[in-house]
């Protein structure tokens, strides 16, 4: 069991780099459709533009793994931290279930319009959710991570991850630069590796038996 979460540990800790991986290739490849819809990779950032295109589904996909590797690993953290409350690891179960959703659910075109269809609602619907997610989330867990002395000052290091990416996601909408945009996504692939990495090395307790509904 516990060599199992372990796994889900690091996996789900590296999924938000795999996610940010596989959307440079597919960009690179689809690079003309992407111009010809009104969207240039390099100027802005809107992964979901990716899933309308000849590779759609690879974005599709993109979109489903995440959210099931980030699902694994926020009931990996849940069981790898001592104490506290289950909000924080179910704000992030809730972050992947949208990503499965936003795979699901295609946005629609043209990318610079408000959604249109019943799909596209969806989709905007599960971004922002997810995205406000991700910041509460980092909260929340930051918070927990004071009960378990094995995270000791790792409650602070959340706490600046939600502060930095709240003002990369204010930015990133007031000034609309790719690079503010960019930061963001950054923030989260450096937090989820940075602790999934923590509760690799955290066998004994991951391996801890835990009780509750989460």
């Amino acid at each position: 069991m516990a060599r199992s979460l372990r796994w889900l540990a690091l996996a789900g800790g590296l999924a938000p780099l795999l996610f940010q991986v596989v959307l440079v290739i597919e960009e690179n490849l689809q690079r003309r459709f992407l111009l010809s819809i009104g969207f240039d990779p390099l100027k802005s950032s809107f992964p979901s533009a990716n899933a309308l295109g000849p590779l759609g589904w690879m974005q599709t996909l993109n979109f489903i793994l995440l959210g099931v590797l980030v699902i694994g690993f926020a009931y990996a953290l849940h069981q790898g931290i001592r104490g506290g409350s289950a909000a924080g690891p179910i704000c992030i179960s809730i972050v992947g279930a949208c990503m499965i959703v936003a795979g699901l659910f295609p946005t629609d075109l043209p990318v610079s319009s408000p959604p249109h269809t019943f799909h596209g609602l969806v989709h905007a619907l599960a971004f922002i959710i997810a995205s406000l997610g991700t910041l509460v989330g980092y909260v929340l867990l930051g918070l927990r991570f004071r009960s378990d002395s094995f995270w000791r000052g790792y409650d602070l290091f959340s706490s600046a991850t939600a502060l930095v990416s709240v003002l990369a996601f204010v930015g990133a909408n007031l000034v609309k630069g790719v690079v503010i945009a960019y930061a963001f996504a950054g923030m989260r692939v450096i937090w989820f590796a940075v602790v999934g990495l923590r509760l690799w090395s955290a066998s004994a307790p991951i391996g801890a038996p835990r009780t509750g509904v989460f």
